[in-house]
This record gives structure tokens, sequence and C-alpha cells, in this order.
């Protein structure tokens, strides 16, 4: 689980996790701990995505105000969001494989 603790979003440094997508359509994310997120403190977040594949996407959906970000299905590349999470439940996955997808709360 993400350490929400001195490396967490209120220490002043804005935290990076690291998204990724594979060719065989493995989905991550990955706190600054090197594990799984599962829980973060509410704040703003860098978060580099890795997509490795032209048939999945990365695909991240919160629960304010229809927050979604994604990439394209054809995208291969890295590119960096710079996000503020508030309270509740994210989701994120591939769009074409729907079994994959895994959350993790905001408090």
């Amino acid at each position: 689980m993400f350490s929400i603790g001195a490396t967490g979003a209120s220490s002043g440094a804005t935290p990076t996790l690291s998204a990724s997508v594979d060719a065989k359509g493995s989905v991550a994310l990955i706190g600054t701990d090197g594990k799984k997120v599962e829980r973060l403190r509410r704040g703003l977040y860098r978060i580099v995505v890795h997509d490795r594949s032209r048939r999945d996407n990365f695909d991240l959906v919160g629960p304010q105000n229809g927050l979604r970000h994604a990439t394209t299905k054809v995208f291969v590349g890295t590119v960096t969001w710079r996000l503020r999470l508030s309270a509740g439940i994210y989701r994120y996955g591939s769009d074409r494989l729907p079994k994959a997808r895994a959350s993790f709360r905001v408090v």
C-alpha cells in the first residue's frame, strides 16, 4: 500500500505515481514506495503513465465531476498528468479489458 506519511500529498513536494499498461493488457498504478496504490491522501499528484500497448489504454476515472483521464488505444509512449485528487474511490484500468480494473481510495 502507498504510504501516506512523510511522502504523502501534504509534505510539500508533489508525489509521483507510476501508471502502466503493457502489450499483454496488464495495468498497474504504483506509489512512491514501489507498491500498488490502495490509499492516498487528498492533494496534488503527478501521474506518469507508461503506455506500451497499441490495443489497450490506461484509463483513470474519479468521483468528482466526471474526472476521467485516459490514453488512447493507439498511443504508445509516456504522458504525465498533474491531478488534484479529492476524497472518494478512483478506478483505473483499460477500456478494452474491463476485468483488469482496480481501484484506490483517497481520504
